[in-house]
């Protein structure tokens, strides 16, 4: 059976937020199939059968949440669609059929099972990869994916972009969206150790915030201890992360409180919490677009990019660099 469950897209949406990141207006297209023991389940809560209701819709949002994030990290070519486009593996013939190991014999399916390759193809063959986007724009070829070759700096161009060579076509990055994706893999890698490290006060801090944002944090308050946070009963501040000594406390719970309104939460709210944290830290500590570079430092980031693992993003989604195959140069010049 066909059905539309919005916190089930949301529990997709979130995993490529958190493995690979995406900017709020992209939109993984994807299809699931879900098996569960038709006891765990509702079927009539809509008049049209397009919906239905779990006993334990916790679990499933969880399940197939880790589930897409493990697809994601296992497959670093994974390209994410410009608006309107299809985020999908690249590698990926067939439609995958994920299941849970948390729900067991007795299974149930929705509808009857088709036939994956075609399947596959009706999903895919509507929309285009951002790869056939950014080539068709930029006349650029897929096959700079990656560098062929060490990346040979070639200068700093208005002290925001940093050209460099490869035995396969030019290079042009984002100084500032390239440092800022590896700051974010290097925190990322090491946040279960950053949360620990926290910095407790000589003297609890009193938030001078307005009663709602202090209502959102209450009632957030588990997920922020899990953070490194720590507040007494009157939500006066103990102890915070050591990420954040050097940022105004008053201004941090703010922007916290304010994350919290604007943002769906759902699931997991102190893993969305820490990447906010961690994204604005690489951000703070990167180079800047419009700083000036020395040839080493540049260097640097070049050498880095080879082991970045998602190498074609800033952690907000946007890209980091642009490449020209040198075949596409000659032909742009009639050689």
């Amino acid at each position: 059976r066909h059905i539309e469950d919005h916190k089930l897209a949301w529990a997709i949406r979130e995993a490529y937020h958190q493995t690979a990141g995406i900017e709020k207006h992209l939109y993984p297209k994807f299809a699931i199939w879900i098996e569960v023991d038709p006891l765990l389940v509702d079927v009539n809560v809509h008049p049209r059968k397009t919906e239905v209701k779990f006993s334990e819709p916790g679990e499933i949002w969880s399940a197939l949440r880790n589930t897409v994030s493990n697809g994601l990290q296992r497959n670093e070519r994974a390209f994410l669609g410009a608006k309107g486009s299809v985020a999908r593996f690249t590698e990926t013939q067939t439609a995958h059929h994920y299941s849970n190991t948390s729900f067991h014999a007795p299974s149930f399916s929705f509808g009857q099972k088709r036939n994956t390759e075609n399947f596959s193809r009706e999903l895919f063959s509507s929309s285009k990869s951002f790869s056939d986007l950014h080539n068709e724009r930029s006349g650029t070829s897929e096959s700079g994916t990656k560098p062929t070759g060490k990346l040979k700096l070639v200068g700093q161009v208005a002290r925001k972009y940093i050209l460099a060579e490869a035995e396969n076509g030019l290079w042009i990055f984002d100084q500032h969206a390239l440092h800022e994706r590896q700051r974010f893999e290097m925190f990322w890698k090491d946040r279960e150790k950053l949360v620990k490290e926290k910095q407790t006060l000589l003297v609890p801090h009193s938030p001078q915030i307005d009663d709602e944002q202090r209502e959102l944090l209450l009632n957030e308050r588990e997920q922020l201890n899990a953070l490194g946070f720590e507040f007494d009963e009157q939500l006066n501040v103990v102890a915070i992360p050591s990420l954040f000594t050097e940022k105004d406390i008053d201004t941090l719970l703010s922007d916290l409180a304010d994350w919290l309104e604007n943002e769906q939460i759902g699931e997991h709210t102190s893993d969305k919490l820490l990447r906010k944290i961690l994204e604005y830290k690489a951000c703070r500590g990167s180079v800047m677009f419009g700083d000036e570079m020395q040839r080493e430092e540049m260097q640097k980031l070049l050498d880095d990019f080879e082991t970045t693992q998602w190498r074609n993003l800033c952690p907000h989604g946007r890209p980091n660099h642009i490449f020209w195959a040198f075949e596409d140069l000659d032909k742009s010049f009639h050689r």
